[in-house]
């Protein structure tokens, strides 16, 4: 077997395909019994400067979530719990169906009322999110996750900012353009792509700098005739939420028939 490139876990052991769940730039997640563990990507061949820069952002990831859940046995709604953190490692609840966009592309449009739920669902993880200071920066339906039940719920912290006290967070803007107003932006393109079946072209990173920018209103799809249309207009419309931010929209769910 020399001459082939392994994943390697924590332990130095080679991680076995049928166990991957996925894998990112810089890390891997693996299926152990009834947990996702997430660890950094390490290659039988890497070099020590290649190990220790994928740690590294393991690490700021491990920082983003003691943010959101300083209480290690408490969970935050809306967000895949975190079991526990240990090393360079992040263990998370195993989420049994999969990616939202998986979902998507394999059943199609969903009944409304599933539609509705995913999208409050959502809404209630990004408003938490927002609440403990931290953007996302990343939402995509690669990182909603689905429950037994269907239930999503937001993952994936790995670009992940965390804005400092005493910054408003209406105002802020992080050193690569991101803000409460560019996440809010991707929640509209998904719910757009949850409601239509297709996705939208509207993204924060139209250049390759990956530096987030507000989409110009000339790239917006027409929503007039959709049941959420307003509600994705008000998320790529910056400051139409208000200081609600993601509350907002559960506000205008709850006044929708």
């Amino acid at each position: 077997m020399d001459g082939i490139n392994f994943l390697l876990d924590d332990r130095g052991l080679r991680i076995h395909p049928s166990t991957i769940l996925s894998v990112g730039t810089y890390a891997v997640v693996i299926r152990q019994n009834d947990v996702a563990v997430k660890m950094p990507i390490v290659h039988s061949f890497d070099g020590v400067m290649s190990i220790h820069k994928n740690r590294a952002k393991m690490q700021a990831e491990q920082l983003v979530y003691r943010q959101l859940m300083p209480d290690p046995t408490a969970t935050l709604e809306g967000v895949v719990p975190c079991v526990r953190m240990w090393s360079y490692t992040i263990e998370l609840q195993y989420m049994s169906q999969g990616t939202l966009g998986v979902m998507l592309q394999t059943r199609g449009i969903s009944p409304i009322p599933l539609q509705r739920r995913w999208i409050r669902q959502l809404a209630t993880g990004l408003r938490n999110i927002h609440a403990r200071r931290v953007l996302h920066n990343d939402l995509a339906l690669r990182n909603i996750l689905l429950d037994g039940s269907l239930n999503a719920m937001i993952t994936d912290f790995g670009v992940s900012s965390i804005v400092p006290l005493g910054l408003d967070m209406m105002l802020y803007r992080d050193r690569h353009g991101c803000s409460m107003w560019t996440d809010l932006v991707q929640l509209g393109s998904i719910i757009y792509h949850i409601v239509t079946g297709v996705p939208s072209r509207v993204t924060i990173y139209p250049r390759h700098d990956l530096y987030a920018v507000l989409p110009p209103r000339n790239i917006w799809p027409d929503v007039r005739s959709l049941w959420a249309g307003q509600i994705i207009e008000d998320c790529w419309n910056a400051g139409a939420l208000g200081p609600a931010g993601a509350q907002a929209i559960l506000n205008r769910l709850d006044h929708l028939t």
